[in-house]
């Protein structure tokens, strides 16, 4: 009996040892584990914080673009205003409104429309 108590002795000492170094073995895992799980928080931390800043600069550059969206629009409203106004006084004067720069024959596009017309004399008239 003494024999069988050994061998249960020696094997529960087996077992306490594959158990200890299982256990380690375990712990080491957890405590790398428990690394990654700090670094890859961090990681997360610092994403979530460019994000934020990425947000920030979106928001302010859609406020500078819906600013100029409304500056073009008040010119556009303007110009029409200022067309119509000419208009109206160039009716009551009884006169063209068409401004006199559009009205020329010497402009690079009436040149062109001459050229390719074949006036030749009318392309170097208008170039002098």
């Amino acid at each position: 009996m003494v024999a069988a108590s050994e061998r249960v002795v020696a094997a529960l000492e087996r077992a306490r040892a594959a158990v200890a170094e299982r256990r380690d073995l375990l712990a080491a895992q957890v405590e790398a584990d428990s690394a990654l799980s700090d670094s890859t928080s961090a990681e997360l931390r610092a994403c979530a914080q460019d994000e934020a800043g990425l947000h920030e600069r979106l928001r302010k550059a859609s406020e500078a673009v819906t600013a100029a969206e409304v500056r073009a629009q008040q010119a556009r409203d303007r110009a029409a205003e200022q067309t119509a106004e000419l208009k109206r006084i160039a009716a009551r004067l009884g006169l063209d409104p068409t401004p006199a720069r559009r009205r020329s024959t010497s402009t690079p596009a009436a040149i062109s429309r001459r050229a390719w017309s074949g006036s030749p004399a009318a392309v170097s008239s208008s170039v002098r």
